[in-house]
This record gives C-alpha cells, sequence and structure tokens, in this order.
C-alpha cells in the first residue's frame, strides 16, 4: 500500500487528531462525546451552561489556589493561565476581509449548486440528489443528527490514527512484494519438484512390477526348450 502524505491542516488540529498531545487530545475528545451524549437528555442551554459553569468553578480554584501560593511565597506568582490570556486571536484586516470573502464565496457556490439540483438544471444530478435524499430517510429512521454525529468525532479521532499506524512505506512495500514473489517462486519450485519424484516413483513402480514377469516368461521358454532337447 503506497505511503499517503498526511492531510494537510492547521497543526493544531492535526495534533488532535493524531494524538501527539495525549493528555489534551484525551480532554477535548471526552468533553466533546460526553457533551454530545448529555445532549440526548437535556437541551443544549443547560449543557452549555453546566459545562460553563464547571468550567469557571475549576478556573477560579486553580487561580485562588495560585494566589494563595504566592501569599505564602511558595510560588513565583505567575498567572496559571497566562499562555491562554496572552494568545493572540485577533485578525488583522486582510485576513477578516480574506475570511469574510471565502464564506462568501462558498455560501453562494453552495445556493446556486442547489438552486441547479432543485429546479432540475442537470437531470442527471437531479435524480442523484432525488436517490441520495431517498436512502437518507432510511438512514433517519434509523439513526438522528446526535447520533451520526457522535460517530463522526469518534472516528475522526480514531480513523486518521489507525491508518497511520497501518500504512507501510515505499521501501518497505517493495521489500514485501519481492519477498512474495520469491515465495511464489519457492513454492511453484517445489510443486515441481514434487510433480518429477512422483513421475519417477511411479516410473520405478512400473518397472518393478514388469520386469519380474519378463525375467519369469524367458526361464519358462528356457525350461521347455531344455525339456526338447533332453527328449
Amino acid at each position: 500500500m503506497p505511503c499517503v502524505p498526511p492531510w494537510p491542516g492547521p497543526p493544531a488540529v492535526l495534533d488532535l487528531i493524531y494524538w501527539r498531545d495525549m493528555e489534551r487530545t484525551g480532554v477535548v475528545f471526552t468533553g466533546l462525546v460526553v457533551g454530545l451524549l448529555s445532549l440526548f437528555q437535556l437541551s443544549i442551554v443547560t449543557v452549555v451552561s453546566t459545562l460553563s459553569l464547571a468550567v469557571v468553578c475549576c478556573t477560579v480554584i486553580v487561580r485562588v489556589y495560585y494566589h494563595v501560593l504566592h501569599a505564602l511565597q511558595w510560588g513565583d506568582g505567575v498567572h496559571p493561565f497566562k499562555w491562554y490570556l496572552d494568545y493572540d486571536i485577533s485578525l488583522s484586516g486582510e485576513k477578516a476581509e480574506h475570511h469574510m470573502q471565502r464564506i462568501i464565496v462558498l455560501t453562494v457556490s453552495a445556493i446556486a449548486e442547489m438552486k441547479r439540483i432543485l429546479f432540475v438544471g442537470n437531470l442527471i444530478d437531479s435524480l442523484k440528489y432525488l436517490v441520495l435524499a431517498y436512502l437518507l430517510t432510511f438512514v433517519g429512521a434509523i439513526f438522528n443528527g446526535l447520533t451520526l454525529l457522535i460517530i463522526g468525532v469518534i472516528s475522526l479521532f480514531s480513523l486518521p490514527l489507525f491508518y497511520k499506524q497501518r500504512q507501510i512505506s515505499p521501501a518497505a512495500s517493495r521489500w514485501l512484494s519481492s519477498t512474495r514473489s520469491h515465495s511464489r517462486w519457492s513454492q511453484a519450485k517445489n510443486k515441481m519438484k514434487q510433480g518429477e519424484e512422483l513421475q519417477a516413483v511411479t516410473h520405478m513402480s512400473y518397472r518393478a512390477a514388469c520386469v519380474p514377469e519378463a525375467w519369469g516368461g524367458g526361464y519358462r521358454e528356457r525350461r521347455r526348450e531344455k525339456g526338447k532337447s533332453g527328449h
């Protein structure tokens, strides 16, 4: 199997998907799955407010703990969440305009494509969409949106890592192919050798069965000739 390059995404997202930071990925993955599972029993407002309350309680406790350590001169007084506070998430005018234009272009393209399909701009594409929508009715009868979303999250955090661990480098693939070819050639050679040995054994058995009969016939003929000469 050829070595396929990884998906070219943001480094932070790739680190989460490929579990390069086990603790951070575990927290994100667990939070997403628990949050989605909670939506089966609770409303989205309740889930968001409860998660926000839990996060704020944890951060306040950690902040007070570090402040107490600094007051007792057991710590350096550095804010425990300084990295998150200093992380720059602002966008320049050019970046904001670029992202906005990209969103507008994608939205307009999607609307134009749906208009072309719904109003039968292309009969084949409209029929394909009709079949797809019909099949999705069966999927909707079995799964709901939350179930599909949970399956998607689990697949996102498991399939790329599984594929990366299973993929083979080109050198290893060539070595494996040559090894399999050599194994097939050895098996064919052994079968040919076994066939030749079986043919030789069959020939020897045939000779062993025929030669004594020929010897016995000659011996009887000589006995007859000797008896005639004696008479």
